[in-house]
């Protein structure tokens, strides 16, 4: 099978492990009445286990398809934002931090202003 089928493979699993730890979430939390835990969680077990399994590829303990397979295909459908941080966290590490901080902050502002605009558009059309 090729590294496309395995990236696949595991992004189903990922996708569908996202959706069950969604359901098992309560909608409220703390003082909240309605804060996205579900999501919440998903993102920082998502960078945690991506951090741990990035360390793992970089050492060349992961193989190539067990990495495409988890890395991108299961944590790709867990949560996309754990691919965020290994990425942010590489930047960092190599001294990169005007590019890091533009990263973040673009990917965040802009990646808000974006859900905004097609909020907009979506709502003159329908």
């Amino acid at each position: 099978m090729g590294l496309v089928v395995w990236a696949a493979l595991g992004g189903a699993l990922g996708s569908s492990l996202r959706y069950l730890v969604g359901k098992l979430m309560p909608s409220r939390f703390l003082m909240w009445e309605s804060f996205p835990l579900g999501t919440f969680s998903v993102n920082l077990i998502g960078c945690f286990v991506i951090g741990f399994a990035g360390h793992l590829a970089l050492k060349g303990i992961l193989g190539d398809r067990v990495g495409v397979f988890f890395i991108t295909g299961v944590l790709g459908g867990f949560t996309t934002f754990s691919s965020f941080g290994l990425d942010t966290l590489k930047l960092l590490q190599k001294q990169a931090i005007s590019e890091a901080l533009a990263y973040v902050l673009g990917t965040n502002l802009l990646g808000l202003g974006c859900v905004a605009l097609g909020w907009g558009l979506a709502k003159l059309v329908g």
